[in-house]
C-alpha cells in the first residue's frame, strides 16, 4: 500500500524485517523499536538525520507496523513529515522501493533502520552528488583474523605460507543515495534486493560508487551485540549517538 506522499521525500527507512536474530525481544516488537539508551534505534537514526537537515521521511514497514505508526505517528513531535510505505509480504531490502515508482523525483537516502552510526550524512548526499552518480553504496571496513595459517601452492609446489592472517574488506553499511532513475529500475511488487539493484547498474554501465564511513557503525543483529551497544550507551549517550559533524568543544572558562 503506498500512501499519498508529499514530493520529494529526503530519506526512506526501511524498517520491515521481523528481527529473528533478536527473539524473544521481537516476539511482540519490531528491531528498530527496541530500545538503547531510553528511546528506541530508530528514533536515534531519525534525530541525526533531522539534525542534518532531513525533513521528509518515509518509513517502509511490515512486521508489527502498528508499532511505528503508534510512536512515530505523523512526525509532528520532531517537527518533520514521516509517511507510511506498507509491504503486504516481505519484497527484500530493496523491493519495496518499488512500490514508490515515480514518488522518487530526487537522490533520496535509503538506510536500514537497525543501524546505530555516526555517519556524516551531509557529506554521504554532497559525496553522490559530486560523483554524479546514479548510486552510492556506503561500506564500512571490515577485518576477520583467519584462525590458522594459510598455504598458498603453485601445483606440488608450496609457494606462501601465512600465519594467521588478517584478511580485510569493504562491507556494505545499510545506507544508500538513489538517483529516480536506479529506484525506477527496482520491479513493483517484487522481492528485490540492493545487491541485484547494485548488479543491474553496472551491468548497465550506470555510474555507482562507493562512500567509506569512518566513524561508528553497528549493525544491531543479534542479542549479543545489542547487549554490547546498550552498555556503550549507558556509559556516553552523547558521545557515542551524536553525530561527529556536530561534536564540537567546550567553550573555554572565563578566567
Amino acid at each position: 500500500m503506498v500512501l499519498d506522499f508529499t514530493p520529494e521525500l529526503d530519506a526512506v527507512l526501511m524498517v520491515g524485517g521481523s528481527g529473528l536474530r533478536l527473539r524473544p525481544l521481537t516476539e511482540n516488537c519490531p528491531k528498530p523499536m527496541l530500545e538503547i539508551g531510553g528511546k528506541p534505534i530508530l528514533e536515534h537514526t531519525l534525530e541525526n538525520l533531522i539534525a542534518a537537515g532531513f525533513k521528509r521521511f518515509c518509513l517502509a514497514v511490515h512486521y508489527k507496523a502498528e508499532a511505528f505508526y503508534n510512536y512515530f505517528q505523523d512526525g509532528r513531535k520532531w517537527g518533520v513529515s514521516i509517511e507510511y510505505l506498507q509491504e503486504e509480504k516481505r519484497l527484500g531490502t530493496a523491493g519495496a522501493l518499488g512500490l514508490l515508482g515515480d514518488k522518487v523525483t530526487k537522490s533520496t537516502l535509503v538506510m536500514n533502520g537497525d543501524l546505530i552510526t555516526d555517519a556524516n550524512f551531509t557529506e554521504i548526499m554532497a559525496h553522490h552528488r559530486q560523483c554524479q552518480a546514479v548510486a552510492t553504496m556506503c561500506v564500512v571496513p571490515y577485518e576477520i583474523q583467519l584462525p590458522y595459517g594459510i598455504v598458498e601452492i603453485d601445483g606440488d609446489l608450496l609457494s606462501k605460507v601465512c600465519e594467521k592472517p588478517v584478511l580485510q574488506a569493504y562491507a556494505n553499511a545499510g545506507i544508500y543515495v538513489l538517483s529516480p532513475s536506479a529506484v525506477s529500475r527496482i520491479p513493483k511488487g517484487e522481492h528485490f534486493d540492493m545487491p541485484q539493484l547494485f548488479n543491474c547498474l553496472r551491468d548497465e554501465e550506470q555510474k555507482t560508487v562507493a562512500y567509506v564511513i569512518k566513524g561508528q557503525w553497528t549493525d544491531v543483529g543479534d542479542l549479543k551485540e545489542l547487549e554490547r551497544v546498550r552498555r556503550q550507551h549507558s556509559r556516553s549517550m552523547d558521545e557515542v549517538v551524536k553525530p561527529l559533524y556536530l561534536k564540537a568543544e567546550a567553550p573555554a572558562r572565563e578566567a
